[in-house]
């Protein structure tokens, strides 16, 4: 049964579901900067995800009351991408097709922007038509350039579209409320967020243990952050963090609210000077504000002995007992357009992302690069993408993707940076029958197909002229 995912948000007296595929990050609200002649309903400009987006308020384009603060809900479509600003985010949900009605007329009339409608969390969701919501509102040429510039998109100069790395030298946290205090856990250590309809209660189990929720069939055993923190709870929306310990499997970790995700620089992260159950560390953000990092080994360590009882789990072949766990078998890749072409990248291998590069023609040809780029720290050979794939674009200032061959940079110029994608294993294909070609998979994302290219098939040796010219023949015939 197809299913399809979706960020709940808030936005006035309206309960709005964002389509998942369109959201590139949640983030606290930061400052903001007035944008003169900008259309109505966009209050400024304001850095998210290291880039410069238009912000809307979502109540206000709903025609509901709109509210200072709350958070930022990045989002993009096509080449598009605005700062939704919403008065809270409630969760994620997975929903079937099947569950998921059309707005009548006389709703859709009201409110032209919301599409359909569904339930879940023990209420009722409106899904939001992102497409109309930016046409109605497009940003004027004079403006910040659709897409900004994470997404790749070309403005009229690179000083529209500041350099961008990735989150390598940041630490990527999720922000989250445990009764009315603020800490952060690093996105590497979650598996996945959970909104649980209802937590079942476990008679006789210890009182950091919050119960089981059910997670797709399976039973989930969920502990208390606020417990094992030693701190009181509260009684707001319950978020479930999925962690995976060594030798329990894969556990919840309750909390309160999830606020959005906020990139630290590792040099501001400071170690905790005294002992605290779960937390070794922290940062400053905002007004002199301590968040704290918890670690999710180091909390549930603390009750470790205890958890293999209490773990659900279910009969193997043998009669054997397993832990109930889904194995984290995906891979990281940059997702990239060239024409009507979309690629991917591994990840690994990609050291940052250049919002614009001017691209400088090489004097002599036969290197297999086509231009050199200086890309702020160092001046790198680029590999023009577009220049094989038919229908790509001719951009004087593409987007560039930096990547190490040789252990030196080089880059790849291409039409539209998109996002990270976690492939699962399950949705990549190797390509057997052309073991020559510089793509190595196939891999599924939704309903795109990308062709996962290999790094040092594509780009010519550095130290060499010639061994460029048939692997981009192969990528033409691609």
């Amino acid at each position: 049964m197809e299913r399809l995912d979706f960020l709940c948000v808030i936005a006035g007296t309206l309960r709005i579901a964002i389509p998942l595929s369109l959201v590139l990050s949640v983030e606290e609200a930061g400052p903001l900067t007035p944008l003169p002649f900008s259309p109505d309903q966009v209050e400024g400009l304001v850095m998210a995800l290291g880039r410069v987006l238009p912000q809307m308020p979502l109540a206000a384009a709903l025609n509901e009351p709109c509210r200072d603060g709350g958070v930022l809900v990045v989002a993009a479509g096509s080449d598009d991408a605005r700062a939704l600003r919403v008065d809270q985010v409630a969760g994620m949900v997975q929903v079937d097709v099947q569950a998921i009605d059309r707005l009548d007329d006389e709703e859709h009339a009201r409110q032209p922007l919301l599409t359909a409608r569904f339930t879940a969390l023990s209420a009722e969701w409106r899904v939001l038509d992102y497409a109309r919501l930016t046409g109605d509102q497009p940003m004027m040429a004079t403006g910040v350039q659709s897409g900004a510039a994470f997404l790749g998109a070309a403005g009229e100069s690179a000083a529209q579209a500041p350099p961008a790395e990735l989150a390598d030298t940041r630490q990527p946290l999720l922000l989250v409320d445990i009764g009315r205090e603020s800490y952060a856990v690093a996105t590497s250590d979650i598996i996945e967020i959970l909104v649980p309809g209802s937590i079942r209660s476990m008679p006789g189990a210890p009182g950091w243990v919050a119960g089981l929720v059910d997670r797709r069939g399976s039973p989930l055993l969920v502990l208390s952050a606020a417990s094992l923190l030693g701190r009181p709870g509260g009684d707001g929306a319950a978020i479930v963090l999925v962690v995976d310990m060594p030798d329990a499997g894969e556990v919840g970790i309750l909390i309160d609210r999830a606020v959005g995700i906020e990139r630290i620089d590792h040099a501001d992260i400071h170690d905790v000077a005294q002992d605290m159950a779960g937390v070794a560390s922290y940062f400053v953000i905002g007004r002199g504000r301590i968040v704290g990092i918890i670690d999710p080994a180091a909390l549930i360590g603390q009750v470790g002995a205890a958890i293999a009882a209490l773990v659900p789990r279910v009969a193997g072949s043998t009669g054997e007992t397993q832990i109930v766990s889904t194995p984290k078998l995906s891979r990281k890749l940059l997702a990239v357009r060239v024409g009507r072409e979309f690629f991917a990248l591994p990840l690994d291998r990609v050291e940052r992302i250049q919002a614009s590069v001017v691209l400088t023609p090489l004097p002599e040809p036969g290197t297999g690069f086509h231009a050199m780029a200086d890309v702020g720290d160092a001046t790198v050979p680029v590999l023009d993408l577009r220049l094989r794939i038919p229908e790509a674009g001719s951009a004087p200032n593409p987007p560039c993707t930096l990547v190490k061959i040789e252990g030196a940079l080089a880059g790849l110029a291409v039409d539209q940076v998109l996002r990270i994608e976690d492939v699962p294993d399950e949705d990549v294909d190797d390509i057997t029958a052309h073991p020559l070609l510089p793509i190595s998979h196939v891999a599924r994302s939704g309903d795109r197909l990308m062709s996962v290219l290999v790094i040092d098939r594509v780009l010519p040796p550095l130290d060499s002229e010639a061994a460029a010219t048939p692997n981009l023949e192969a990528l033409e015939a691609t």
